[in-house]
């Protein structure tokens, strides 16, 4: 999901499971976010490092894997 050019939440594929991953306002992931869609588009992966916050799944971290 985007708001303009904001990137709110992705969705991360491990194994033949897919989880909703979203971007914790609090966190600075130290990268323009914007950068996932280059991983959306050439299916290059990221590993993340999540935190359940109630019924979601936040990112801590997300590096190019």
């Amino acid at each position: 999901d985007e708001t303009g050019n904001d990137v709110t939440a992705f969705t991360l594929d491990v194994g033949d499971d897919r989880y909703r991953i979203y971007i914790a306002k609090d966190v600075d992931y130290g990268f323009d976010l914007r950068h996932l869609h280059e991983h959306r588009t050439t299916g290059e992966p990221v590993r993340c490092t999540l935190e359940e916050r109630g019924e979601r799944l936040y990112a801590l971290e997300i590096a190019d894997a």
